[in-house]
């Protein structure tokens, strides 16, 4: 899986507050946020979220990854901005 695609879809679940909201927004189904999710807690080997069939809520120490994620992915947008005209 795409590292920065996994990241972006982290950061989208997060604001969003849902796994259904943030895959609409994205343009893809719920299971392939929810596997992106999972691939980027696997990589980092870390829980990421606290899910129940209700609700989600990022854990309290990773907050600090949500901030490095929003970093990396405004950094990427900038520089393929500028060499490819489009942005994530």
């Amino acid at each position: 899986m795409d590292k920065l695609f996994a990241m972006k879809v982290f950061v989208v679940v997060e604001a969003q507050n849902s796994f259904v909201l943030a895959a609409e927004a994205l343009s893809i189904s719920a299971p392939a946020a929810t596997r992106a999710v999972s691939w980027l807690e696997q990589s980092l080997d870390t829980k990421l979220f606290h899910r129940t069939t209700r609700r989600i809520r990022l854990t309290e120490a990773k907050q600090s990854v949500l901030g490095g994620c929003k970093t990396d992915i405004g950094g990427h947008r900038t520089c393929r901005s500028a060499d490819n005209g489009y942005s994530l």
